[in-house]
């Protein structure tokens, strides 16, 4: 069972790192008001939303209403772990 959430954590790494790619990579992407935990979360899933069916620009402009950069990678991490019932998650390097 682990080799097999291994195999796909290491698949949704590989999708997870061209999302922020796409939506998170510059810093200049980002300076809304959007800071809370809950909040940037929420905001987050409807990026991811938006991103999966096919609505890049959309998705970019509502993940623009984060803060930062690092509130994104944070909402990121969180997102992730609450996916795959982690204690925690950190971006692979």
């Amino acid at each position: 069972m682990a080799f097999i959430l291994g195999n796909a954590l290491h698949g949704a790494e590989a999708g997870i790192t061209g999302i922020w790619r796409a939506l998170g990579k510059k810093a200049s992407n980002f300076g809304g008001g959007i800071k809370n935990p809950t909040s940037r979360q929420a905001v987050l899933r409807g990026a991811l939303a938006l991103y999966g069916s096919d609505q890049k620009k959309s998705a970019k402009s509502l993940a623009a209403l984060l803060v930062s950069q690092d509130i994104f990678d944070k909402a990121l991490c969180e997102v992730m772990a609450t996916h795959f019932h982690f204690s925690n998650y950190q971006l692979p390097d």
